[in-house]
């Protein structure tokens, strides 16, 4: 790989390059040099295709997969909660006339 080729890579396509480096800034050893390195061992006709799959890729920094999972955690204990409260219901037993009481039984149960 000549170096007057990565220099007008990172001429032409230098803000794509610099936005995928801080998108992808998390991950241990990407940067600059790494990216251009890696769209430099491209044909030049094909440079435009690998920078629009840096631009598709859809990144999750470390933080954002911490935030995600505490948030799906969450989510999920509302949900057994819910489901939890809206399993339960009053099961009628006794003469339909006197002495009426109510047992809570789980739905589902024999």
């Amino acid at each position: 790989m000549s170096p007057n080729r990565v220099s007008t890579i990172q001429i032409a396509y230098g803000q794509h390059i610099e936005r995928a480096a801080q998108d992808f800034g998390d991950h241990e050893g990407m940067g600059t040099p790494r990216i251009t390195r890696w769209i430099a061992q491209y044909d030049d006709s094909d440079v435009p295709l690998a920078i629009k799959i840096l631009q598709e890729i859809k990144y999750y920094s470390t933080e954002n997969i911490r935030a995600m999972v505490h948030n799906l955690v969450k989510l999920t204990y509302i949900i057994s909660v819910k489901s939890v409260m809206i399993g339960y219901y009053l099961f009628q037993w006794g003469s339909p006339l006197k002495d009426r009481q109510s047992l809570p039984v789980r739905s589902g149960m024999k």
